[in-house]
């Protein structure tokens, strides 16, 4: 799909009154980018310097917070972050004292991670902050949207989180410039 039109009948018998609504995806996909960049720079600006954490400390902290013990590769799946870049991150954290590594006692190949009590309290510090931002960008839509616009982004991460049968992402290779570009 690259731009859709739409003729709207206004109910008028003149074809003048009519609107159109054309949609291109190219101006939501950069609505996105912007969104993502005002995110970014909330956090830059509000949560990076204070607690002293980049944005994969903060994501992999965020998310050990809320799933307790957990692996890296689930929290992999939950982010969409690439797991090399996860396990830096907890090797960083770990070395800060923030989290501990443990093998699980079940599956001795799983090795897991929970919060060190200094994780814990700073997972408990950068809650407020992280809702203060979900709060403020949410509050402007109804439950409604709200819900519906989750929706939507569920939809659009299973999208481009797909894989074919030897693993290889369908986004990326779909997306891929072909030679005659």
């Amino acid at each position: 799909m690259t731009l859709m039109v739409k003729q709207i009948d206004s109910g008028s018998s003149s074809v003048e009154d009519d609107a159109v609504a054309v949609y291109d995806p190219i101006d939501t996909l950069n609505r996105f980018l912007k969104l993502h960049q005002c995110l970014w720079r909330a956090f830059s600006v509000n949560m990076q310097d204070k607690f002293d954490v980049n944005l994969n400390d903060f994501r992999v902290i965020m998310m050990v917070g809320e799933m307790g013990e957990t692996a890296s590769y689930e929290i992999a799946e939950v982010t969409g972050m690439p797991e090399m870049a996860i396990s830096r991150t907890m090797s960083s954290l770990e070395q800060r004292g923030l989290i501990i590594r443990k093998v699980d006692e079940k599956n001795r190949r799983r090795k897991s991670v929970v919060l060190s009590a200094d994780g814990q309290t700073l997972f408990d510090a950068m809650i407020p902050s992280s809702r203060r931002v979900a709060d403020f960008l949410f509050d402007s839509l109804k439950l409604h949207e709200a819900l519906s616009f989750d929706e939507y982004l569920k939809t659009l991460t299973d999208r481009v989180t797909q894989v074919d049968d030897s693993g290889e992402s369908i986004f990326l290779q779909a997306t891929r410039p072909s030679n005659a570009e």
